[in-house]
């Protein structure tokens, strides 16, 4: 503008000594001056313009980034997860084992050998009561309890007279 602005002085100079100016003149130098700016504009608004395209470049750029982070991040959040699961599961059948073990270590087993298969099976608890009161009769015992009696764990033998474990 400044550039303008002092040429159009020489020619104001230039013109005052010649004629009046002219309404057509005026109009001239006005389209010029307008001119000028109009291009000054353009290329700082060009300027602005090609600055925000790379600032929007860059934030592309990092925002494609960061999502291909987040992405990375939740696979590797739903596997762990995953793990956890299964970790947990893991955790819950151990304690269950453990605590199956404990519980058989603290019975109190008896394990009775020679009775003979030929007995009803429903008759092994009473049988069982039955030898036990008559041995335990000298000694002085709160009553007896037996939660349970049953054939040790093997298929029958075809001689039912054959002896078989009792537990």
């Amino acid at each position: 503008l400044a550039d303008s602005g002092s040429e159009s002085e020489v020619r104001d100079s230039t013109t005052e000594t010649k004629a009046p100016h002219t309404r057509h003149d005026l109009q001239r130098l006005l389209k010029e001056v307008i001119e000028d700016i109009k291009s000054y504009m353009a290329v700082e608004l060009e300027k602005h313009v090609a600055g925000l395209k790379a600032d929007l470049d860059a934030l592309t750029s990092r925002t494609s980034q960061t999502e291909t982070h987040i992405t990375g991040l939740l696979t590797k959040t739903k596997t762990q997860s995953q793990d956890i699961t299964a970790l947990h599961e893991k955790i819950i059948q151990l304690e269950d084992g453990m605590e199956d073990l404990n519980n058989r270590s603290h019975r109190n087993n008896i394990c009775i050998r020679g009775m003979t298969e030929s007995m009803a099976t429903n008759a092994i608890l009473s049988t069982i009561g039955e030898i036990f009161q008559s041995l335990l009769l000298e000694v002085s015992t709160p009553e007896l309890t037996i939660n349970r009696a049953h054939w040790a764990l093997r298929s029958p033998m075809p001689n039912a007279s054959n002896p078989r474990a009792v537990i």
